[in-house]
């Protein structure tokens, strides 16, 4: 998600809005952090579900976890506004190269996402013992709320 919203979403919003209706499409742009905000709560419960020792981390840590998902969501939007509004307003030949100037910085914030810690990293396979592995169940939880309790083991 990091490279999707950090980075195509500021290519994809340039290459669709026109440079005169930028300022206009905002309100519409800023909405979606709404609608994705009110699905966290709904969608964390079902990852839960999937993942039991998740779950309990989720219920020890209360409402920071949603804050900070919150949080880190409206700053990468905010990013992917910015970096669209950059590229409406260069030149197409200039394009090429601030896309791959933010690539590369993108691309080392996945880095860290990729390669945590030792702490974090022992933390996740923790985590990870318990977790659901079908893909077919994995699916049809996060597609269907009502099978989670029964689908998974």
């Amino acid at each position: 998600m990091n490279a999707h919203i950090n980075l195509d979403l500021g290519i994809c919003t340039a290459g669709v809005v026109d440079p005169e209706d930028i300022v206009a499409f905002r309100p519409d742009y800023l909405e979606i952090n709404s609608v994705i905000s009110e699905v966290v709560d709904e969608y964390q419960g079902r990852v839960n579900r999937l993942s039991p020792w998740f779950g309990a981390l989720d219920c020890v840590g209360g409402r920071s976890d949603e804050a900070i998902f919150n949080f880190s969501l409206v700053k990468a939007r905010d990013w992917a506004w910015h970096f669209a509004n950059q590229l409406i307003r260069l030149p197409q030949a200039q394009h090429r190269r601030r896309i791959n100037e933010v690539d590369r910085r993108i691309s080392g914030i996945g880095e860290l996402i990729l390669r945590p810690g030792p702490l974090l990293r022992l933390g996740a396979r923790c985590i990870g013992i318990r977790e659901e592995r079908e893909v077919a169940v994995i699916l049809d939880v996060l597609h269907n709320p009502r099978l989670a309790a029964d689908a998974v083991r």
